[in-house]
């Protein structure tokens, strides 16, 4: 998903209110550009931050930007019980919207 956001212009549309920056004037792949950098603003936050931070960061990054494989296999990679992987991608998720709706 991550890689093919410029490829989805009802996502993009979706996303760009977490824009600071007016992006009327701009298209579809530049506006996706401005919410990946953003994301990846976020994730390295995440990396940088506290051991629960560095869980979400390493879940987000395996599942979605590396597109490791099935949520199965990235649980079975980062070693974490399925059903604590499900909490926990939930929460990095949340904690993902939360980081990037606090620094627009």
């Amino acid at each position: 998903m991550f890689t093919d956001l410029p490829l989805c212009p009802d996502i993009v549309n979706t996303l760009q209110p977490l824009l600071q920056q007016s992006t009327s004037n701009m298209e579809v792949a530049a506006i996706a550009q401005l919410i990946q950098h953003n994301i990846s603003l976020s994730l390295q936050v995440f990396r940088e931050g506290s051991v629960e931070e560095r869980r979400y960061y390493l879940i987000l990054q395996h599942a979605y930007i590396k597109k490791m494989g099935t949520h199965e296999v990235v649980s079975e990679h980062l070693n974490i019980p399925i059903k604590s992987y499900y909490r926990y991608l939930k929460s990095a998720v949340q904690s993902l919207a939360y980081e990037m709706i606090k620094t627009t």
